[in-house]
């Protein structure tokens, strides 16, 4: 009986372990039978067994290396086994022997992707379709590609070539829906996951992004309910838990969202993120001390540091007492972020000889006035030399801050020895009753993630300055044009003279009062110990947690909250009915 045909009809039809108790038959006469050992190394490999298909197909390249097919599979063997160099050298020899190998490149491109390297899995995508203009799966992962390197535009266009050749393309349609989320563009990418649903209603992936696409929409029920569906399909996702999570956080319920936290870190333990999110989810609860030791994660989160010294130490500080020692203090994150976490710089003078701050250049005139500090630096500039060193914003946990020990030494932030050049005297017009005078912010900064959700307009503030008595100053930055032509004759505005925070506090700090959305403004006042009004958005920042009107950070803060997300509104009325019932109290004070 002739093995090796037999062997191939087993193997044609699918019947696997047939043909390869057959072809090891011909190995067992004929050893160098390169076709037996190519069809092994293929079977092997279907079976999952990958160090068996390496080495036939190495076998059968030892007797004809000019096999590009085989080169091609023995690539794709080794990337599934993490080998990638070895997988590239092989991919590269079946393109030499074959430049126009479709199957080659396209694989070659989905290796290189894997690993990182987007343009020129880029490149052999768009080989690949040059080749194979009706390669839709190409065009999908080109959009992929595409997508991950920042184009979007162009993923888009790669994205409708693919449903364009293959209408019923689920996952294309799917992938669309990231794209658009990204761009803003929420109806389309929901239409977009809802017609890959129709189409497969077993695409996982299109629960998941019509998920994040409402979540971007504030739908959060509706996402959460998208998420739980995704979940019947992948329950063990822990980035689907944690989107739940968020979305709990941003419908008030923070005790679900926490509980929903830890599910998704029983999955993924290590998971930064998810420890991060715990964090500000514990924090917002007012548990402080196991919400800083979560949020001490967030150092480990792709993306997280804006700002890290440019130098650093080993020996990080953990709160003991070194009286001979320097330590290294930098700021982090945003602007009010170092202003509200400078506070502990005393206590941390109590246990350590020598303070160092480094901190961003328009803080350094500010942190001037702190008695406490013994240098300034600016932001990477070079460091003396140092013993320790912590963050700014890690001090709560190594101090082991609670909610009943929060430093409460308010004013930490003088404006008597302040170096500014602002000079604009903050006086009242001629007035039967003294005006009241008052600072009013509106945005924070651009680049806030969460920009959209803390900012409102000034034309909110409108019905704040129609009140008789009481005088408008301006203290928001970059005042647009079309903002300058809305505000009112009695607003002053201020931006172009403010340079620094110090500008900022010297006029602050002839202001009675100041009312500001949730940006550095609000930490500047509450530092100085000014009277503020912090407006908040329904899901707010940790620091102001949940439900208070005050806060423990500053004894001279009041918060207004929205009561439903959004809604400035009712947040306005309170804050008018606030201004005249303060404006009356002074009249009645004079009088």
């Amino acid at each position: 009986m002739e093995l090796l045909p037999v062997a191939t009809q087993h193997y044609q039809a699918g019947r696997l372990e047939e043909a390869e108790a057959f072809f090891n038959r011909v190995i067992a006469q004929q050893p160098e039978n390169s076709e037996a050992m190519y069809r092994l190394g293929t079977i092997a490999h279907q079976q999952g067994k990958l160090e068996t298909a390496i080495y036939y197909y190495q076998q059968f390249l030892a007797d004809k290396p000019d096999n590009a097919e085989v080169h091609n599979n023995l690539a794709i063997a080794l990337v599934q086994q993490g080998r990638f160099a070895e997988a590239l050298t092989h991919f590269q020899q079946a393109l030499q022997l074959k430049p126009n190998y479709v199957q080659a490149h396209y694989n070659l491109a989905l290796a290189l992707k894997a690993n990182g390297k987007l343009e020129e899995a880029i490149a052999h995508y768009r080989r690949t379709v040059e080749l194979q203009p009706n390669h839709a799966d190409a065009y999908n992962n080109l959009g992929n590609a595409l997508l991950e390197w920042g184009k979007l535009e162009a993923a888009i266009a790669s994205y409708q070539q693919a449903i364009k050749l293959v209408p019923t393309y689920a996952k294309a349609y799917s992938n669309l829906a990231i794209v658009l989320t990204k761009l803003g563009r929420i109806g389309e990418a929901i239409a977009n996951c809802q017609q890959a649903i129709q189409l497969n209603p077993n695409c996982a992936d299109a629960y998941y992004n019509m998920g994040n696409a409402l979540q971007d929409r504030d739908s959060y029920r509706e996402a959460i309910a998208q998420y739980q569906k995704f979940l019947k399909f992948q329950p063990d996702s822990g980035d689907a838990y944690n989107n739940i999570a968020r979305s709990l956080i941003e419908l008030g319920e923070i005790e679900r969202a926490i509980a929903t936290y830890k599910k998704a870190l029983m999955l993924q333990p290590v998971n930064p993120v998810f420890h991060k999110n715990l964090g500000i989810a514990l924090l917002l609860s007012g548990n402080l001390k196991s919400g800083f030791i979560e949020y001490e994660w967030r150092w480990r989160c792709p993306g997280f540091i804006q700002t890290k010294p440019s130098d650093s130490s080993p020996n990080l500080w953990d709160g003991s007492y070194l009286p001979n020692s320097t330590i290294l203090l930098y700021a982090e994150q945003g602007l009010g972020d170092a202003i509200q976490f400078i506070r502990y710089v005393y206590l941390v003078r109590e246990r350590v000889g020598r303070v160092i701050v480094e901190c961003p250049q328009a803080l350094l005139k500010l942190f001037r006035t702190i008695k406490d500090i013994d240098l300034l630096v600016e932001q990477g500039s070079k460091l003396p030399k140092f013993d320790t060193s912590a963050l700014l914003m890690s001090l709560p946990r190594i101090l082991g801050t609670t909610l009943e020990t929060i430093p409460d030494r308010v004013p930490y932030l003088e404006t008597r020895e302040l170096e500014t050049t602002v000079n604009v005297p903050i006086t009242n017009p001629p007035d039967p009753v003294p005006n009241l005078k008052v600072g009013i912010v509106w945005k924070p900064n651009k680049t806030s993630p969460t920009y959209r959700q803390r900012s409102c307009q000034l034309t909110d503030f409108l019905p704040l300055l129609s009140i008789p008595g009481i005088s408008f100053w301006s203290l928001q930055k970059d005042v647009s044009q079309s903002e300058m032509e809305q505000a009112p004759s009695n607003l002053i505005v201020l931006d172009k003279v403010l340079h620094d925070f110090a500008d900022t506090a010297t006029i602050v700090e002839q202001l009675d009062l100041i009312i500001t959305v949730d940006t550095a403004v609000a930490h500047l006042a509450g530092a100085m110990g000014k009277e503020v009004w912090v407006l908040l958005p329904f899901s707010c920042d940790w620091r102001w947690m949940l439900n208070c009107q005050d806060s423990p950070w500053y004894p001279t803060m009041r918060l207004f909250r929205q009561p439903r997300s959004g809604d400035w509104s009712t947040v306005f009325i309170e804050v008018r009915t606030a201004l005249n019932r303060l404006l009356t109290r002074n009249e009645n004070v004079i009088r």
